[in-house]
């Protein structure tokens, strides 16, 4: 959260805004966990989409107002945070920096 809030103003935004951007991608991926947990999925399991989702959709959801965002502004925002996620995760497997590619 505190990266996001020292982020914001390189952008343009108010750093209140990073606050809820941050605190909101941590609970999306809270979230996520905890539905893989309630599915009974092992720890650091993948699930596409759960894994995703919730921590882009989050924030954009609650920003919706405050940065004027469409739904189609919010759909390509969550579609280019998951390819993005995918991609950047098999570059990092490849490059030895994770254990799993996903």
């Amino acid at each position: 959260m505190l990266v996001t809030a020292a982020g914001a103003p390189v952008v343009g935004l108010e750093w209140d805004i990073g606050v809820l951007v941050g605190g909101l991608a941590m609970a999306g991926d809270l979230a996520s966990s905890f539905l893989k947990r309630r599915l009974d999925m092992p720890p650091s399991s993948r699930a596409s989409g759960l894994d995703q989702l919730p921590e882009s959709l989050f924030p954009l959801l609650a920003c919706r107002n405050l940065l004027s965002l469409t739904i189609a502004d919010i759909g390509a925002c969550v579609a280019l945070f998951f390819i993005g996620e995918v991609v950047l995760s098999r570059v990092l497997y490849a490059l030895r920096l994770r254990d799993r590619p996903y």
